[in-house]
């Protein structure tokens, strides 16, 4: 029997094509308490999500990815839930940078390679931020 005052842990979608990353990502966050469910395949990220839009905190992805973009994931994503907190990854581009990615709604741009560290304290900030 659960105990009514304890609280659902934090659902944390993860999408990077990166198996390795997902599965580090999984593993840090899922010790960290948050609920992790990581995708490599960003439109069974998007099908996943759309049955239960309301069942995740935060999105974390990637931007160059085969199929379908983070901005794309994020865009579609947004129809559903329009204040979802995103965190949008992304090596070198000349499409998306930190002030792009702000001026379409990006909760928070990391650089690639980034700490994960740092993206664990954004996470936490989103979190807070959203969640009082």
């Amino acid at each position: 029997m659960m105990n009514a005052d304890v609280p659902r842990p934090f659902h944390i979608v993860v999408v990077d094509d990166e198996p390795a990353l997902t599965v580090l990502m999984t593993e840090i966050f899922s010790d960290r308490g948050y609920h992790v469910t990581a995708f490599n395949d960003p439109l069974a990220a998007l099908a996943a999500c759309k049955l239960n839009p309301q069942n995740m905190d935060v999105l974390v992805t990637d931007q160059t990815m085969p199929n379908l973009t983070g901005l794309e994931l994020i865009r579609e994503l947004r129809r559903l839930r329009p204040t979802l907190p995103v965190i949008l990854a992304s090596g070198y581009s000349d499409v998306i940078n930190a002030k792009t990615a702000a001026a379409l709604g990006v909760s928070h741009f990391l650089a690639k390679p980034y700490r994960m560290h740092d993206l664990a304290q954004r996470i936490a900030t989103l979190l807070e931020e959203h969640n009082g």
